[in-house]
C-alpha cells in the first residue's frame, strides 16, 4: 500500500488499486499526465499498422529495429520491476510498450510471408514485386 506524505484527502481507489498517492492538486496533474503517456504508448504504433495493411507491404520499416525496439522495452520492464522507486504507471508503460511493439512485429513477419514467395524466399531470395513495388529488401 502506498505510504502517502499527505495526511489530506487522497484518492483511495488510487491507493487500491494503483498503490499511488494523489493528495493534491499537483498530484492529480501528474498522474494525469502519467495517465495520457501510458495511453499514448499503448497506441503508438496503431497508425503505422494501418498503413502497413492497407497498402499490405512493410518497406521503411526494419524487421532489425522491432527487434532491437522489443528488447530495450523487455530491458526497461525488468528495470521498473527491479527498481522499488517505480512509480505504477512508469510499470504499467513498460508492461505496454513490449506488448503494442509485439503486435507490429507479428504483423510484419505475417505481411512479410504473405508478400514472399517461399520458395524465393528459401532460394533466398529476398526482394519481390508487385504492383511495382519492391518488398523486404
Amino acid at each position: 500500500m502506498a505510504t502517502c506524505r499527505m495526511s489530506g484527502e487522497c484518492w483511495k481507489w488510487a491507493k487500491v488499486y494503483l498503490n499511488d498517492c494523489i493528495c493534491s492538486r499537483r498530484d492529480e496533474v501528474s498522474f494525469g499526465l502519467r495517465l495520457v503517456s501510458v495511453l499514448s504508448w499503448g497506441v503508438a504504433e496503431i497508425p503505422q499498422i494501418i498503413t502497413n495493411y492497407k497498402e499490405k507491404f512493410v518497406e521503411g520499416l526494419s524487421l532489425g529495429f522491432l527487434i532491437t525496439w522489443i528488447i530495450g522495452d523487455v530491458f526497461n520492464l525488468f528495470g521498473c520491476i527491479l527498481e522499488p522507486a517505480t512509480l505504477p504507471t512508469q510499470y504499467y508503460m513498460a508492461v505496454v510498450r513490449p506488448f503494442s511493439t509485439s503486435r507490429m512485429l507479428v504483423y510484419h513477419i505475417v505481411l512479410m510471408f504473405s508478400t514472399v514467395d517461399l520458395h524465393d524466399l528459401a532460394l533466398g531470395v529476398v526482394g519481390k514485386k508487385m504492383n511495382g513495388r519492391v518488398f523486404f529488401m
